[in-house]
């Protein structure tokens, strides 16, 4: 199965304890978390989102992408600039065309505020070695979930803000 994606909508999860079921539903399953990304924290990047990746028990990897009213309304009218974007990127295309070809959506999501709590959500990834030597994680994944729930539940309440 290729590489594919599916984004959790907080407008479906309806906060923490909703969205902590889905994972933890996730992981009897035998989805196993490999990374997050906190792509707020990335204000150099042209798309916002908390991005958790999962290994399904085939082994294939698959993604949840979080996020608030105002992102998904961003990612939805940004789709295909994101796509084209993914495509030239592939095709060896320079930062600064990728930057040229963004920069209408970069501007967009720059314009909304870093969700409370969202800035203490650390990105980490799972490494494992060859030969079964263990696996690391970047930061505490305990630590990194908590800030993962504080989010949700911002984000589900609807509370929002932009910034001037």
């Amino acid at each position: 199965m290729p590489f594919g994606c599916i984004s959790g909508f907080l407008k479906l999860a309806r906060g923490r304890r909703n969205a902590g079921r889905i994972l933890a539903t996730l992981d009897h399953q035998g989805h196993a978390r490999t990374a997050l990304t906190n792509h707020f924290n990335k204000r150099n990047e042209a798309f916002c989102a908390v991005s958790v990746t999962f290994r399904n028990p085939a082994g294939a990897p698959w993604d949840i992408q979080f996020h608030t009213a105002e992102t998904f309304e961003l990612k939805e009218r940004y789709h295909d600039v994101y796509k084209r974007a993914q495509d030239i990127h592939l095709h060896g295309a320079s930062l600064e065309l990728r930057r040229e070809v963004t920069r209408e959506a970069w501007l967009a999501f720059l314009a909304i505020s870093i969700p409370p709590g969202c800035d203490e959500i650390d990105d980490w990834q799972e490494h494992s070695y060859a030969h079964g030597a263990g696996r690391w994680f970047h930061v505490s994944v305990a630590s990194t979930a908590s800030a993962l729930r504080g989010f949700l539940r911002y984000a589900a309440s609807g509370e929002f803000a932009r910034t001037a």
